[in-house]
């Protein structure tokens, strides 16, 4: 008579497998997330700065900046804090900040000012590539 379904043996082999499977793929996952994130808080940024412009058409100055886009900016899901780091009647600078669930983020602290200059603040060399 033979048995049907799994023996022990072959039930380990399969969670071995699987096992190995989830360690090669969750650190893949994590950085796919982590650049995603990057790149919304970079388009967010943008955003900001458009926001600036439209504002300083209307008043002549970027003081105080347009505080309504910000406030929607930091209530989004991303783990970014948006501020409006420098700002003068001429200039600003305005910087997305890590916060909770992003720290391991090798380019840091994203930048744009009012000359369209972009940086990142991280461990990388490459601003570039955070942007």
């Amino acid at each position: 008579m033979r048995q049907q379904g799994f023996n022990l043996v072959e039930l380990l082999i399969v969670l071995t497998i699987i096992g190995i499977l989830t360690s090669i793929g969750m650190p893949i996952y994590s950085q796919h997330i982590i650049h995603a994130h990057r790149l919304e808080a970079a388009n967010r940024l943008t955003q900001l700065a458009i926001a600036m412009e439209h504002y300083y058409i209307e008043h002549q100055t970027y003081q105080p900046g347009p505080l309504n886009e910000f406030d929607a900016a930091n209530h989004s899901s991303l783990p970014y804090r948006f501020t409006l780091s420098k700002s003068s009647d001429v200039s600003y600078e305005l910087t997305a900040t890590l916060i909770e669930g992003q720290m391991h983020d090798p380019c840091g602290t994203l930048t744009l000012n009012a000359l369209g200059e972009k940086s990142a603040s991280g461990q990388t060399q490459l601003s570039d590539s955070c942007w």
